[in-house]
């Protein structure tokens, strides 16, 4: 008794079919792609690509009992994330910052709207080959079932049935053409999709890499007039201001009201550490800022053994070392924190900060290095 192939619906004469495990329905090998399937353990837990589909939700291309062998899912996982990085608030009484920072973020609006185009456009071409891949395994069954014809015929071969078939396998044939040829067309097309995304693709990456450098400028010229006077013990209702008056006394700094736009304690960028929240200082120029900094070197300079704290300032406790810096970005205190790393682990002596940029230097006599990039410290010797 002939078993007929629920695929392509046609009497398996020839070969040995292989029977669904679940479903119990048979199949001609090739039509659903298990010419590989030898062995008796895979033959009897085979199911087919209908039976695949029903079960518990795995991915499948599609419904039909003929299994595709494109790689469509290689289209189908590419996705494009973009996170974009919250602004830092600018200095106070800075609009122009303010202006920059609302035209960049209608930018990152912008690309992030651009990249999800692309991925429409990418999930299209993704149907595109999945159509013409169906195409190509219904003409193969198409052949197949010619392929059973043509035995019968060895056998009867009757010369009318010979001619008529002759007729319609060069029918076939000139369609087969016909659609190989489309189907080349298409792929042509695709494959300029792809390359016109890619094209977008890296010119979207260019963008944003030119936005990150403006946003890096913008938030260094906000920053400029800004001043961190870090490790000074924190008490309950003090005086900042006054705090920050007596350091710049103690330096032999001098420092008005009017110089001092705004003084206040900052949240931390670690918060569970012990260290108490940094001071940042609003000065009326870039110039006083440098001649603080100045000063605190310069005295640490003449009291070796007893470099300013907060002793020193009248402020009660355990005294304890103060520092001051330029505000400095996270990035940038990221990149200084990895070099001072970088500096110990390499025998560098002087690490230091100065208008937003890292410097190292090995010895006095030895020239300064400006450390653009964390990988800029994998190249030290």
């Amino acid at each position: 008794m002939n078993t007929q192939c629920a695929a392509c619906k046609q009497n398996i004469t020839t070969g040995k079919p292989i029977k669904c495990s679940v479903c119990d329905a048979y199949y001609h090998k090739i039509c659903v792609n298990a010419t590989s399937i030898d062995t008796n353990k895979k033959r009897d837990s085979w199911s087919c690509p209908s039976c695949r589909s029903k079960s518990p939700r795995t991915y499948h291309n599609n419904e039909t009992p003929v299994q595709l062998s494109s790689s469509d899912a290689d289209i189908n996982g590419s996705n494009v994330n973009v996170q974009s990085r919250a602004h830092k608030r600018a200095a106070v009484g800075s609009p122009v910052s303010e202006r920059h920072e609302a035209e960049n973020s209608k930018s990152f609006a912008d690309l992030i709207s651009e990249i999800r185009y692309l991925r429409t456009d990418m999930v299209e071409v993704k149907t595109t080959l999945k159509s013409l891949l169906d195409d190509i395994f219904k003409f193969n069954g198409r052949l197949d079932s010619y392929d059973d014809r043509l035995k019968c015929l060895e056998q009867s071969n009757p010369q009318s049935l010979i001619e008529k078939l002759e007729r319609d396998f060069t029918q076939t044939t000139d369609f087969i053409a016909s659609e190989q040829n489309d189907l080349k067309v298409k792929l042509e097309a695709t494959n300029k999709i792809v390359h016109d995304l890619e094209l977008e693709k890296s010119q979207t990456l260019f963008e944003m890499s030119k936005l990150q450098r403006r946003l890096f400028t913008i938030e260094k010229t906000s920053r400029c007039r800004n001043l961190e006077v870090q490790a000074v013990p924190e008490h309950r209702n003090e005086n900042v201001d006054l705090i920050f008056k007596k350091l710049c006394e103690k330096l032999g700094v001098l420092v008005s009201e009017s110089d001092i736009i705004s003084c206040r304690r900052v949240a931390k960028l670690n918060p569970i550490s012990n260290r108490p929240r940094n001071i940042l200082v609003t000065l009326r120029s870039e110039r006083l800022r440098d001649h603080v900094i100045s000063g605190l070197k310069r005295y640490n300079k003449e009291h070796p053994n007893n470099s300013l704290n907060s002793g020193a300032l009248g402020i009660s406790g355990e005294s304890r070392k103060i520092y001051l810096s330029e505000h400095l970005s996270p990035e940038c205190k990221d990149l200084h924190a990895a070099a001072r790393h970088a500096a110990k682990a390499h025998s560098f002596r002087f690490v230091w900060v100065k208008y937003g940029r890292v410097y190292l230097k090995k010895d006095i006599d030895c020239p300064a290095i400006h450390i653009k990039s964390k990988d800029c410290l994998n190249k030290l010797t």
